[in-house]
């Protein structure tokens, strides 16, 4: 697939909007990334895309996206194939990867290749 035709979509004032890549599991951290976001006083779009591999964790991860304030939006967009995550980092602000425990994984390197910037957690060399 080609990157120079990869469709950035353009900044929205006032708003962000995050995606989550990944495998839906506690070591993947997203209930970390949604308790930070629900001390954030801006509004911001979190997209989730990944299988579900925990479904406790993920009853979890949803119990805590009812409390979020109003002006934090999530939604679950369930599994990409192989061929959409260039095209999905792109249409996105920020990668967010709160993972407590990673070796550099290929998906940093996917989202940095779309042209959005990671964010990582420490426990990520």
């Amino acid at each position: 697939e080609s990157f120079s035709r990869l469709k950035r979509q353009r900044k929205r004032a006032g708003e962000l909007s995050i995606a989550f890549i990944s495998r839906i599991s506690p070591m993947k951290n997203l209930t970390g990334l949604l308790e930070i976001l629900s001390r954030v006083d801006r509004k911001i779009k979190l997209s989730i895309f990944g299988p579900v591999e925990d479904p406790a964790y993920w009853r979890n991860c949803q119990t805590i996206i009812k409390r979020l304030p109003t002006h934090i939006t999530v939604e679950y967009r369930g599994a990409l194939e192989p061929h959409e995550v260039s095209a999905t980092f792109a249409a996105y602000d920020l990668f967010a990867f709160p993972t407590l425990g990673e070796n550099f994984g290929h998906v940093i390197f996917e989202a940095l290749r779309a042209g959005t910037p990671v964010l990582v957690s420490d426990r990520t060399p």
